[in-house]
């Protein structure tokens, strides 16, 4: 998923911390595991009927949505934390993926 490399990043994998946490890492591959099951049943499901395919939509746009706040939250506390750190030049980096 294009979306995997910047949860991990806004988390501090490799930024701010080697390894992430065993509890978080869980969480992570739940959430793309549950993300590529209903991505596959989205995709395969052109001969389903249209309430079936609007039961995997909602579940995928909620996961969506999710992920996104996650990455929201990961990357302004991970800048936070630079700026606590005095790490600028990171910083400015990371605010610039911000601003994507």
């Amino acid at each position: 998923s294009p979306t995997c490399l910047p949860l991990f990043a806004s988390l501090g994998w490799g930024v701010i911390q080697p390894q992430l946490d065993q509890n978080t890492l869980l969480k992570v591959q739940g959430l793309f595991v549950l993300y590529i099951l209903l991505e596959f049943t989205r995709q395969t499901s052109h001969a389903l009927p249209l309430t079936f395919i609007i039961f995997c939509l909602l579940p995928l746009a909620l996961v969506h949505g999710a992920i996104f706040y996650w990455i929201s939250t990961a990357l302004s506390d991970l800048m936070q934390t630079l700026k606590n750190r005095n790490q600028l030049e990171s910083l400015g980096l990371f605010e610039r993926l911000w601003t994507l």
